[in-house]
């Protein structure tokens, strides 16, 4: 695609910055956590003349969310809800710019465009009700049974966010998680046991009647 169709491409699918730009990549690819905050048409321009950004990539509105991110682990009928440091509110009229590149992985103190407008999260209360419900569809579409969702709530409205799904995480958090794994895994198998029984045995008896 022409860069210069993009802007107009983001208009028709009512995206509007600021923006995320992610490479289209693996985890373990060593650019796959390398990304882009976009504010303006121009910082668009700039970031697609970068390497990482000349092959496909992936752009998501970026939700201002109080520096809050919900980490739900699911494992079975458990769901676990952490809460987690993430970026700041963030737009062109504070940060002053059109467009940087960072590092997801590294501490957000150290990103130096955005470090001085970290205030520091504070725990508050998410609906359980509404996260149930979102786990509930990704194990009825994707039948996962394991995973983890990172959930943002906007700012302005309260709505939620779903912004990354994890098909096997690292369930950071979740307490006697060894066991928890053990008994959910034994539950599968019978489940998958009784669900494949063979039915030689019954059609046996019926011809001995």
């Amino acid at each position: 695609m022409n860069k210069d169709e993009l802007p107009e491409l983001l208009k028709k699918n009512n995206l509007s910055y600021p923006l995320i730009l992610k490479p289209e990549l693996a985890c373990g690819h060593k650019s796959s956590h390398f990304m882009a905050m976009v504010f303006s048409d121009k910082g668009l321009a700039e970031v697609q003349k970068h390497e990482n950004f000349k092959r496909n990539f992936i752009i998501q509105q970026y939700i201002n969310h109080d520096e809050r991110i919900y980490k739900v682990y699911v494992y079975g009928d458990n769901i676990q809800i952490n809460q987690k440091q993430s970026t700041p509110n963030l737009m062109k009229e504070i940060v002053g710019l059109d467009s940087f590149f960072f590092d997801s992985q590294m501490p957000l103190n150290e990103i130096p465009e955005i470090k001085q407008y970290i205030k520091g999260m504070k725990n508050q209360e998410i609906d359980e009700g509404q996260v149930k419900i979102i786990c509930d569809q990704i194990t009825k579409r994707l039948d996962f049974t394991l995973f983890g969702v990172d959930i943002l709530r906007e700012t302005a409205t309260g709505e939620y966010y779903i912004i990354d799904i994890n098909y096997f995480p690292g369930f950071k958090g979740v307490p006697d998680l060894c066991e928890k794994l053990r008994e959910h895994m034994a539950k599968k198998f019978r489940q998958f046991k009784e669900k494949n029984k063979p039915q030689n045995a019954q059609i046996r008896r019926l011809k001995l009647n």
